[in-house]
């Protein structure tokens, strides 16, 4: 996975975050298969091997 991936991924997140959506899905990318979990305090986005790729804490975003 390329910076620019994580960095389109980590965006989302907070986009997820900042709209205050709580998903838990599948999605894909041109490239690589994904799912979203949104937790009370914290958002990850798992590989295919469910690896966390992208974890953001909730208050993390709030604070920026």
């Amino acid at each position: 996975m390329s910076q620019l991936d994580k960095h389109v991924l980590r965006e989302f997140v907070k986009t997820v975050i900042d709209l205050d959506i709580n998903l838990n899905s599948p999605f894909s990318t041109k490239n690589y298969d994904y799912e979203i979990v949104t937790y009370i305090d914290e958002v990850q986005v798992l590989d295919t091997d469910e690896n966390v790729v992208i974890s953001v804490f909730k208050n993390e975003v709030k604070n920026e």
